[in-house]
């Protein structure tokens, strides 16, 4: 904003409002009312100890069985709300064995991030590139194309986040016996609360996973299903509903996406898409396709972990777009894969890379454990390397 202003380009305050993403903003609202109304009826300490129990005391068992179902779950749901469902359940769990659960959430919200590239509503990114070349594209053929290089890019990441969290994520858990009494108490407290928030929770889930059939915006689903629950619950008592809301977190989100459009506005997203053209057009006719791959993952890596990858992937499409139709001899479905497993596996680098992380981030904030920039860099930055090296090599089957 104050490069613009010394441009002598300083928006409205209608222009800058109009640079919110509603759509994420409104999913976060909806989706933190309705986990609100879930926690309170100690659903989530239950389910606390039914994975505890599923162990049987190993620590990695507890660690894969949380990460892998995030990712399996983040693959039909968007990332935001699979960690708003699973990040409570997880810091319960971790605190009732003794763990730091640090660790063990950042694991699961870069796995969901993982996940959620397997299909076209699991991340952001891939929803806006199915949209916008819907003419190209169709839900199945990004699970065709996208989830065996998920599944490849897993393995080295299991691997790695088993690795860097040793101390934490493996051997066994200490007073594993202690550990099940604690957790032998737990019980649903509130039974009718519980029916009621599950029964509009699983029509705004199901409202998200028909995305490719109705077109709606999931916002709606989640604001809705929000509203609806406030009026069948506490009609009177919305006040107490809402403290359920983290405000600074929104107003976080609507600050980040200000400052992302305004350096769009300058034209810094924009060069960085001509500086792609300009490269691509200088390789020869028959190294184009490989040259294409290699550049638009690794920038959109790159450049998601700096930025937002929301902004990133709806100023890339028309990019992509423009590629496919210069006659270089480029395919927009090879092209549509690699900047989806950049900008989605781009995210995991930095704490402000997916709307995911920053969620996540929030949740251990409030739960007395705070997770730094620099300590998500740690592990971030190293899984988006490996990952991303995985997804080229699975890429190169389209290149030759």
């Amino acid at each position: 904003m104050a490069l613009l202003l010394w441009m002598d380009m300083v928006p409205s305050l209608e222009t800058v409002t109009s640079w919110l993403d509603e759509s994420t903003l409104g999913l976060l609202f909806g989706m933190m009312i309705l986990v609100g109304q879930l926690k309170n009826t100690g659903l989530f300490e239950v389910l606390c100890a039914f994975t505890l129990k599923a162990c049987k005391g190993r620590m990695w068992a507890l660690s894969l069985m949380t990460v892998y179902l995030t990712a399996f779950v983040s693959a039909f749901l968007d990332n935001v709300t699979t960690m708003l469902l699973m990040g409570p359940v997880t810091i319960a769990m971790m605190q009732t064995c003794k763990r730091d659960p640090r660790p063990l959430l950042l694991a699961q919200v870069l796995f969901s991030n993982l996940g959620g590239t397997a299909t076209m509503v699991g991340d952001p990114p891939n929803v806006i590139i199915g949209t916008a070349l819907a003419r190209h594209l169709g839900f199945v053929d990004f699970i065709i194309n996208l989830a065996p290089g998920v599944l490849v890019a897993c393995v080295p990441a299991t691997a790695l986040v088993l690795y860097m969290y040793r101390a934490t994520l493996l051997g066994p858990i200490p007073a594993y016996d202690q550990c099940l009494e604690a957790t032998s108490s737990y019980r649903i407290t509130d039974w009718g609360l519980l029916a009621k928030a599950s029964y509009v929770t699983l029509a705004v889930v199901m409202g998200f996973l028909l995305h490719p059939v109705h077109h709606v915006d999931p916002a709606w689903f989640a604001i809705i299903g929000a509203v609806l629950l406030c009026i069948v619950v506490a009609p009177m008592e919305v006040e107490e509903v809402m403290h359920s809301v983290e405000l600074d977190m929104l107003l976080f989100f609507a600050a980040q996406f200000v400052m992302v459009e305004a350096a769009a506005e300058i034209g810094l997203i924009d060069m960085i898409g001509g500086w792609l053209e300009v490269a691509i057009r200088a390789a020869p006719p028959q190294s184009r396709t490989l040259v294409a791959i290699e550049i638009l993952l690794w920038v959109s890596a790159v450049v998601s972990g700096i930025l937002d990858n929301i902004p990133y992937t709806i100023t890339m499409v028309p990019v992509v777009e423009l590629l496919a139709s210069a006659g270089l001899g480029l395919n927009i479905q090879t092209l549509a894969w690699a900047l989806a497993f950049g900008a989605c596996f781009g995210g995991n680098a930095t704490l402000i890379g997916a709307s995911a992380n920053i969620v996540t981030a929030t949740m251990l904030d409030k739960s007395g454990h705070r997770c730094t920039f620099l300590e998500w860099l740690k592990i971030g930055v190293p899984l988006m390397l490996v990952t991303v090296a995985a997804a080229n090599l699975y890429m190169l089957r389209f290149a030759f």
